[in-house]
């Protein structure tokens, strides 16, 4: 009973923070009468759409390529994907890494603005190797360094809008820190504070929230896991008595299923992307209260 309470509260005050005060202070900061989109923005997936919907309001129209359920690992853009990143002035991507199939092969093209949100949290991104985690808008304080990112752009692009820009910023950064406080108060009584995840998405999340990401599973969608490398990941979840595998609702269950089976673990299958189809999971906010409340539930 303790955690459920817990969690409850948690999705009050995350409930609060979308849909109280701060929503009425969004719509003050719109014009009385609605504005066309002064803006084009194409981004490359849902969460960084949703988070350019949060600052651009009704001036800018946002294109996302990588619709709903579709791995943005593996994308390849479709000619009207392409045709949308001609005709915008700018585009948002998350970093070559993971994304970097939006910049045409002959380089980035004259035209549209590129913002690399990579560039923006630079020093707080996680090294693998030579490279780095490319999921850093799963942590919320990082998607509000995101957000002050886009209300320059905007601002730079449409210059006649950026006191409009501006107050959405320090709203959606207001907005922020309350996801920031519903998310601890959902995840502190958790058991799933060490866990296994299919590839690292999580480990942002984990880190800004007192979680440990032991292992995955797999490094990318591409490489598939050595029957080597799953049996000592399953070594290590017996010897830190590790109960959680956390999957994807995107990605195949199968590896996942089969690791918990022999490790005697739970699986809790969480979302990274979310969707504007996805009930629950249809805004960046609504997406991340909807994982963690799934880690604080532990299913």
């Amino acid at each position: 009973m303790r955690k459920s309470w817990k969690t409850w509260v948690a999705l009050v005050a995350f409930a609060l923070a979308g849909q109280g005060v701060l929503a009425l202070a969004i719509d003050e900061a719109a014009s009385a009468t609605p504005a066309a989109p002064q803006v084009r923005a194409v981004a490359t997936i849902f969460p960084v759409a949703s988070i350019v919907r949060e600052i651009g309001g009704e001036r800018v129209a946002v294109t996302t390529i990588v619709s709903s359920g579709v791995c943005p690992h593996e994308f390849e853009i479709a000619p009207a994907a392409a045709k949308a990143i001609d005709q915008a002035d700018v585009v948002f991507m998350v970093a070559r890494c993971f994304d970097g199939w939006v910049i045409p092969a002959g380089g980035i093209p004259k035209g549209p603005a590129w913002v690399e949100f990579a560039q923006a949290v630079r020093d707080s991104l996680i090294r693998i190797g030579d490279t780095f985690n490319p999921h850093f808008w799963l942590d919320p304080r990082l998607a509000g360094e995101m957000g002050k990112t886009v209300g320059r752009e905007l601002a730079r692009i449409d210059p006649a809008d950026s006191a409009f820009y501006a107050d959405r910023t320090k709203i959606f950064t207001a907005r922020i820190d309350s996801l920031d406080a519903a998310l601890r108060a959902t995840l502190a009584d958790t058991d799933a504070k060490e866990f296994v995840a299919l590839h690292p998405a999580w480990a942002y999340f984990a880190k800004r929230y007192g979680l440990v990401e032991q292992d995955v599973l797999e490094m990318s969608p591409e490489q598939e896991p050595s029957a080597k490398w799953i049996g000592r990941v399953l070594k290590d979840m017996k010897r830190h008595s590790i109960k959680v595998v956390i999957g994807e609702e995107a990605a195949p269950q199968e590896l996942v299923q089969m690791v918990a089976r022999e490790s005697g673990a739970r699986v809790i299958v969480l979302d990274p992307l979310g969707g504007e189809t996805k009930p629950g999971r249809n805004t960046y906010f609504a997406l991340m209260g909807y994982n963690a409340s799934k880690l604080g539930a532990g299913r």
